[in-house]
């Protein structure tokens, strides 16, 4: 039967220093490849999200009962205008809802049901069909 000396080292510790340096630099290396290759996929399928774009060229809120907003499509995809909020609370609208690109017309939004004051700010949300949604600024009493 053999008999072990507890005196010998196993393993030196440079040997345990360069395994360790060349497991970190693999890791890290592995890393490297998988997020470069995580970020290549996410700029290559970006697109949709600049599709839908419609915009608010000017508005006309000097009336309590209804306020009009001119709208054109910025985008590359048709949009139908599904809901508006005006701060927060949904309003009725009518006029042209469903917008080409390059197309643009008027919304007229009544807002009869709500409290304004003048001079105020009001957010106003325009809702597409396929969930986009476009937030602008409007100040009752006034024309943009």
């Amino acid at each position: 039967m053999k008999k072990f000396r507890l005196s010998k080292k196993g393993v030196s510790i440079v040997l345990v220093t360069l395994l360790m340096i060349v497991v970190a630099a693999s890791a890290s290396i592995l890393v490297y490849v998988w997020v470069t290759g995580f970020i290549g996929k996410m700029q290559g399928s970006g697109g949709q999200q600049v599709r839908d774009r419609i915009i608010m060229e000017a508005y006309e809120a000097e009336d309590s009962s209804a306020w009009t907003l001119h709208l054109r499509n910025v985008g590359t995809a048709v949009l139908s205008i599904s809901a508006v909020y005006v701060s927060g609370n949904p309003v009725s609208f009518s006029g042209v809802t469903t917008y080409g690109p390059g197309e643009s017309s008027t919304l007229t939004l009544d807002v009869s049901a709500l409290s304004l004051q003048n001079g105020r700010s009001y957010l106003v949300k325009v809702v597409t069909s396929d969930g986009a949604v476009f937030p602008y600024s409007v100040i009752y009493g006034s024309q943009a």
